[in-house]
């Protein structure tokens, strides 16, 4: 008994130290309660108001950032305000809203969720229904860690530098080039464009590549036969790494 009393101390005690270590940064709490766009989105998704009563650490900092994306300034405009109660009067696309902030608050990655705000921001501007690919790019995004957007961001630097920004694949020598041939650094780069493949940002193509010898002396030819194979960027993971390279210069 005495054993569980302290495990309990402990554990309060860690949760005013994580409250009284994130409250230096922001009152996410208040963001949360008194921000205009969460009355609204509270009225499709009841997860936002599972959040408001809850305030779990996680979800308070993830949706911050995804306000950070999704607003222009620090207060959000009325015909921004306007813009989004016109937008979720078609149940699609209310649908399509829950699901985004369903979303977001599940996330693995406050970054992702930043740029899905930016994503939904943009949307919303266009007043259309959201494109295919920026669908793909947010259903891959809640499942990147902030380690995947800072290894695609990587990756993309490098291609787009070495063979100009029309450049659609991604060599192994590319990898390893990026990271210095750190065994550690492309090892988790191909954990990241493994992930990718799985979400349709990147595909992975396979090309047979045949070379032939030929023996004089005894009049034979011998063959070898090889399978290379490569990442292609799709059109969803062109838009992703446009968005990624938007946010780390103008966020981050």
């Amino acid at each position: 008994m005495e054993q569980d009393n302290t495990l309990v101390e402990k554990l309060k005690l860690l949760d005013e130290g994580l409250r009284k270590e994130l409250n230096q940064y922001k009152d996410i709490k208040e963001i949360i309660e008194g921000n205009d766009y969460v009355q609204i989105l509270t009225e499709i998704t009841p997860i936002v108001k599972f959040a408001k009563g809850v305030y779990d650490f996680s979800q308070e900092i993830k949706f911050s950032w995804f306000l950070k994306g999704f607003r222009e300034e620090e207060k959000p405009l009325e015909s921004q305000i306007q813009k989004l109660r016109k937008y979720i009067s078609n149940r699609h696309r209310a649908e399509f809203i829950a699901n985004t902030i369903n979303g977001v608050l599940s996330a693995n990655s406050s970054e992702s969720c930043l740029i899905i705000g930016t994503i939904l921001n943009s949307t919303l501007k266009q007043d259309s229904d959201i494109s295919h690919e920026k669908l793909v790019c947010i259903n891959a995004l809640t499942s990147l860690f902030n380690h995947d957007i800072n290894n695609l961001e990587k990756i993309s630097d490098y291609v787009f530098k070495s063979r100009g920004s029309d450049a659609k694949s991604i060599i192994h020598e590319d990898v390893w080039s990026c990271c210095d041939n750190d065994e550690a650094g492309a090892s988790s780069l191909y954990l990241t464009l493994d992930k990718c493949v799985s979400f349709q940002i990147v595909s992975r193509e396979y090309e047979t590549r045949t070379d032939s010898s030929i023996d004089v002396e005894f009049e034979s030819v011998d063959v070898d036969t090889a399978l290379d194979d490569y990442y292609v960027i799709t059109s969803a993971g062109s838009l992703l790494f446009d968005y990624i390279k938007r946010i780390k210069s103008y966020y981050l």
